[in-house]
């Protein structure tokens, strides 16, 4: 998403700053140690962001207890969710890279 749409405000009202913030959220956690993951959470970074995908997909990613915290499938709203997380976010890189 990073390389694709370039660095991103969380406090925009950009429609898929939640999207991207549960996204590099995500991948922060796995980075700084991959086998004992845990919630890395900025302070710029805490707030609640909608997390939408479709009509009936919507989460709300709400970061302010996150850090420091354990990574459960109930934060990113579940596996399924997070599942169709990953292919929205494929479909929305290759909307972009395909668009003349």
């Amino acid at each position: 998403m990073q390389d694709v749409f370039g660095d991103f405000d969380p406090k925009s009202d950009d429609p898929i700053v939640g999207i991207r913030e549960m996204v590099f959220q995500m991948r922060n956690a796995f980075a700084h140690r991959p086998w004992r993951t845990r919630w890395r959470i900025k302070a710029q970074h805490q707030g609640v962001f909608p997390v939408v995908l479709d009509a009936e997909s919507r989460f709300d990613f709400d970061t302010r207890a996150l850090d420091g915290q354990r990574i459960k499938p109930d934060d990113v709203g579940g596996f399924e969710f997070w599942i169709r997380l990953i292919q929205h976010c494929r479909a929305l890189i290759d909307r972009q890279t395909s668009a003349p």
